[in-house]
């Protein structure tokens, strides 16, 4: 019998590269956050899906929408995350779509941004959920 070793090789460098990305900031633990909003593995979300679809610090985002924050907005993401999650699913992954207001234009209301969840290993072999933008590693 053999074994894949390039396979296993591969699942090493993507549980490194979690720790490595969660040190570095790339990605950001909301693990906290998930479990609130019915998630049973840590949950991060990389730094460009949180500027896109979190992220509310610009002084004109706050004034043109005073009733946005961060926590409703990683919330509301989360949840809609879930839901995607609890629909059965072929493969570790999941696309998804969250409707929010972008920082830049907050005036002009919201807009459609896709997402994927997927589903890996961390370092020590257990699951854990990860949050992107297609198209992101």
């Amino acid at each position: 019998m053999s074994v894949d070793t390039s396979r296993v090789r591969q699942s090493i460098a993507v549980r490194q590269d979690r720790t490595r990305a969660l040190k570095s900031g790339k990605l950001i633990d909301v693990s906290a956050e998930a479990v609130q909003a019915g998630f049973r593995y840590p949950v991060a979300i990389t730094r460009t899906a949180w500027l896109e679809c979190v992220a509310w610090s610009s002084e004109k985002a706050k004034a043109a929408a005073p009733e946005q924050n961060e926590a409703a907005r990683l919330r509301d993401l989360l949840y809609t995350a879930r839901a995607a999650a609890s629909r059965p699913m072929q493969y570790a992954h999941c696309v998804f779509s969250l409707h929010c207001i972008p920082q830049e234009g907050a005036e002009t209301g919201t807009r459609r941004m896709v997402l994927v969840m997927q589903i890996n290993r961390n370092d020590k072999g257990a699951p854990v959920v990860t949050i992107l933008v297609p198209g992101e590693d």
